[in-house]
């Protein structure tokens, strides 16, 4: 199990990475430059947010992208308390 440090390290980088493609599209590199991840991280918390039920996909010309009409199944929950 991850430590509660880089377990908080790691949350964050995630919604960093939601946050900014909830924003526009972006390339992987300028992904890589607007959270300071390289490469691979950058691929592996993707693949992670997908897991958590996102959808990210990329457009033809190669840029990344997340579908905000799909809420993920532990947020619907939270948003209809909320709401």
């Amino acid at each position: 199990m991850m430590e509660r440090g880089k377990l908080t390290n790691r949350i964050q980088a995630l919604f960093k990475i939601v946050t900014i493609l909830q924003r526009g599209n972006y390339k992987t590199g300028q992904l890589c430059e607007l959270t300071g991840l390289k490469e691979r991280t950058l691929y592996r918390n993707i693949q992670k947010i997908e897991e958590l039920g996102f959808v990210i996909d990329k457009d033809f010309q190669g840029r990344f992208f997340i579908d905000t009409t799909i809420v993920p199944d532990f947020l619907k929950g939270y948003l209809k308390n909320v709401a």
